[in-house]
Order: C-alpha cells, then structure tokens, then sequence
C-alpha cells in the first residue's frame, strides 16, 4: 500500500475553513491507504447555502479510481469524494465520474442519473463512521453490482437491438439474484454490527452500576460532611460567644483604667526592680552580641584574634551582669521574708475581691481604688498574685535561670559574707539585707 501524499493535501486543505481541521486530516489520509489512488484536490461544489439559493462551496475532495473485484477481475471506478466543512458532524458527498467511454450502468441501484452514490453507510452516516469505511463499502456492492460500463460503439448497438428481448430477461434474472446477494451480505453486515452494539451495551451497564455505586458512596460522604459543617457552624458559634464576651470585659477594663498613668504601669518603681531589670537585659544582649560575632567569624567578616577578644570583653560583662542579678535576686527575697504578715495578708485581700493589685510596696495605689474588674474569670497574667512576682519574680521563678537553686559557676560552694549570697558577693550586707555595693546612684 502506498504512503499517502501528505504535501498534497495539506495543499488542498490551505484555504478551507474546516470546524475540525485536524479530524479531517487524519481522517482523508486513512482514506488514502484504504484507496490510495485518490488524490486529494481542492474543488468547488454548488450547494445549497438557503432555500433556493445555490452558491459554489469550496472543499477538499478525493479524486480518482476506486479498485474493486467483479468476476475475478479488477476493475476500475472514477470517483469523487467532497469532504464537508462540518465534517465529521455532515456526511461527504461522493459522485461516481464516468470517463467518455463509461456510461452509468442502467437500473444502478446505488447511484443516481446525477452519478451520487447512495449507500447505508452514508444514509445512516454518524462522526464514527471515517471516510475510510464509506470507500471500503463502496468497494464491496461495486463488486455485486457495477456502477458503470463500457459505453457500446454503433455497431454494437445496432447488433444489440436483435437480442434485446432475451437480454432484458437475463437483466432481470441478474438484478434479482444481484438483489439477494446484497441483501444477503448486508444482513451479515448489520449482524455484526448488532453483536458489537450488543457487547458496547453490556460495558455500558457496567459502567452505569459503577457509577450509581460511586453516587451513593458520595452521598454518605456529604451526609457526613454536612454534619461535620454543623459541629463546626456550633464551635464558631460557641467562639464568637466567648468572643463578645471577651470584649465586653476588655470595654468594663479599658472604661475603669482611664486614671491609670500608662509611664508608670511600665517603668519599675522599685530601685531593685529596675537595677535587676538592666542586668537582665544586659545578659540578654551579650547573648544575643556573641551570636553576632560567630556569624561574623563563620563568613570572615571579622578574623579570629578579633572574634576572641570581643566575646572575652563580653562574657566579662555578662558574668558580672548575672552575678548583680543573683545579688539582687537574693536581697529581694530577704526583704520579702521580713515584709510583716498583715502587709500580705492585705495584698490577698486585695487579689480576692478582684481588684488588680498594684506590685509591692505600692498596696497603697490599690486602696486609691484600681478598677474592679466585672464577674466572671480573672484577667490574664494577675490570677491571685501579682504579675512578675509570684513565689520568686520572673523570669526566675523560685531560682533565677540559668542558676536554679544555685546560681552557676557556684552551685552549692562556699557562701559569701552575706550568708546564703552567691560566692564572691562583695560583703557587706546591709541589715535589711541588701548589699551595699546595690545602693541607688551606682551603675552596674
């Protein structure tokens, strides 16, 4: 079987609009193969555009010979097939072209006066049929029945007239037997073509049965969805609730706090505090300095010699912050040690009745009268002792991290001069318990 001419009927679809340009290519160059003597050419075919109204219709078409067998010979049908614009959605239109020494074959069951071809798989044409599959039925009834013949010179008509009475009942026995044979042969046809409707159906109904299975396993997932929504539609609910009633607390809060001076609510009032406070920060610092510098080192933005004497100069400064901090640490537990029993017993008081409780030794702003807070939970970070003080005051709870119960490098070595101090802490001690290398007015 020969290749087909792809150049040349990409040269005969140039300049037709077709809806399904690349369906019609694939489909004409499997025509091809099946009938390789057609060659593919661009042609104008008058059609019917409106009622009455015929207008030249330019289309591809296949022009040329069909092969076909008939009493052990091969014969030879000029044809022409005009691919339409709709195609694959309109059936093409196929004309048998007689040359001048072919005429169409009288009583031609399939073909017109005109030369169009009329056959089952055009009348009932669908988008599955292809092209190829109309030329291969046309080359099975050509086979029974011829199209066309040779046309009869002069003298074979004039001879012809004698025996025209026995040939026109030999004509008819043939078209009778032709008739029974096509018949035949299209009832095969339509047999198979009924099993593979047959076998299409069952896969069909398979695939229904799937499908309802699948729908009935998608409604139980909704059912489920749908109630899984309406535990979620509640929990927003019960969160908007908690919501607004959080914010009615936080307008009671805000409406009563109108008095409060915000510099004072910040700044430490106690000498200790605020001293504990920059030596907190200033280890913190150093920390956070020496991971700049390792940084530095790891991309050679400082060299070695450097790297070491800063974090030198640095970690002495943080030794000495943290041992300020322990000292400090300690001089305000002694002092709340002595802090008489009915001055604790107030601040309780204080924290019980819901009010917010001003930081020690300030109980007398509570008694010039803090905001109440309204019913209901205390606000965060109060709860019954004031914030930053608790049983030690943070970040160091009952031992200031990073030393716990005692402060490292320490531990549990010798004690100062002081008693219980950190090792090292510069006596002495003042009475009320608080070194005095803490005295206000010192930097540290």
């Amino acid at each position: 079987m020969q290749a087909p001419n792809e150049a040349a009927l990409d040269r005969a679809m140039a300049g037709v609009q077709y809806a399904d340009a690349k369906r019609v290519r694939r489909d004409v160059l499997e025509a091809m193969r099946q009938a390789p003597y057609l060659i593919p050419k661009q042609d104008e075919l008058f059609q019917e555009v409106s009622p009455g109204d015929w207008q030249p219709c330019k289309l591809l078409s296949l022009e040329g010979v069909l092969a076909y067998s008939h009493s052990s010979s091969v014969y030879y049908c000029p044809i022409q097939m005009y691919v339409q614009t709709k195609h694959p959605r309109s059936k093409p239109t196929v004309y048998v072209r007689p040359t001048p020494d072919m005429m169409i074959e009288r009583g031609a069951e399939y073909v017109d006066k005109a030369g169009q071809i009329t056959i089952p798989s055009l009348t009932s044409y669908t988008e599955s049929t292809g092209l190829a599959a109309v030329l291969r039925e046309m080359a099975f009834i050509f086979a029974t029945a011829p199209p066309v013949r040779s046309r009869p010179s002069a003298a074979a008509m004039a001879g012809a007239g004698a025996a025209s009475g026995s040939r026109a009942e030999s004509q008819s026995r043939d078209a009778s037997a032709l008739r029974a044979r096509v018949t035949e042969a299209l009832k095969r046809d339509l047999g198979q073509w009924y099993d593979a409707l047959g076998e299409a159906l069952s896969k069909e109904e398979v695939v229904g049965a799937t499908l309802r299975e699948d729908k009935r396993a998608m409604a139980g997932k909704a059912e489920s969805g749908a109630a899984s929504l309406r535990k979620l539609e509640e929990h927003v609910k019960a969160v908007h609730e908690q919501t607004d009633q959080l914010d009615r607390w936080l307008a009671a809060s805000e409406a009563g706090m109108s008095d409060i001076d915000a510099e004072a609510a910040v700044t430490p009032a106690h000498r200790l505090h605020k001293q504990l406070l920059d030596a907190v920060v200033e280890v913190n610092t150093v920390d956070d300095v020496i991971d700049a510098l390792q940084a530095a080192l790891e991309n050679d933005a400082i060299s070695l010699d450097e790297f070491v004497k800063e974090v030198r100069a640095r970690s002495r400064s943080q030794f000495e912050a943290r041992c300020v901090a322990a000292a400090i640490h300690e001089a305000l537990a002694k002092e709340a040690a002595m802090r008489p029993a009915g001055h604790a017993a107030a601040a309780a008081g204080s924290s019980a009745a819901g009010s917010r409780g001003a930081p020690p030794p300030y109980e007398t702003r509570a008694s010039a009268g803090y905001p109440s807070a309204p019913a209901g939970p205390a606000p965060p970070a109060y709860g019954s002792a004031p914030p930053a003080y608790g049983s030690g005051p943070p970040p160091y709870g009952s031992g200031p991290p990073p030393y716990g119960s005692g402060p490292p490098p320490y531990g549990s070595g010798p004690a100062g001069p002081g008693g219980s101090g950190p090792q090292g802490a510069p006596p002495p001690y003042s009475s009320a318990g608080v070194p005095s290398y803490l005295t206000p007015g010192r930097a540290y």
